[in-house]
């Protein structure tokens, strides 16, 4: 059985603030979850907002995956152009932090 693992994509709210940025985190949901549905690595299992940051939850089906899981994560913000203070936290199966510019690309 595969573990499974679960990540939190971090934004600053001052980056929806901005007039050229979108709106919400529910302008951005909808691309991390297709990217990560049609290559069955994960989902978008919701999100909040709060303490100056916008937050994505995303489930991940193969925690071994988890390089790719990152990599559609990094694409997604560079999608976007999220903010260099963006970051990715991996709650499961361990913790660690990442900046979308330290996530390595293929």
């Amino acid at each position: 059985m595969n573990e499974g693992g679960f990540l939190e994509l971090v934004i600053p709210i001052s980056y929806f603030l901005d007039d050229e940025a979108v709106n919400s985190r529910h302008d951005i949901e909808d691309a991390p979850d297709q990217l990560l549905s049609e290559s069955e690595l994960g989902e978008v299992s919701g999100g909040g907002s709060g303490s100056g940051v916008a937050i994505i939850d995303i489930e991940v089906v193969d925690i071994a995956c988890i390089d790719k899981v990152l990599e559609q994560v990094a694409e997604i913000g560079q999608r976007f152009l999220l903010p260099d203070g963006t970051r990715v936290l991996q709650q499961q199966p361990q913790e660690q932090s990442y900046t979308l510019s330290s996530i390595p690309w293929p």
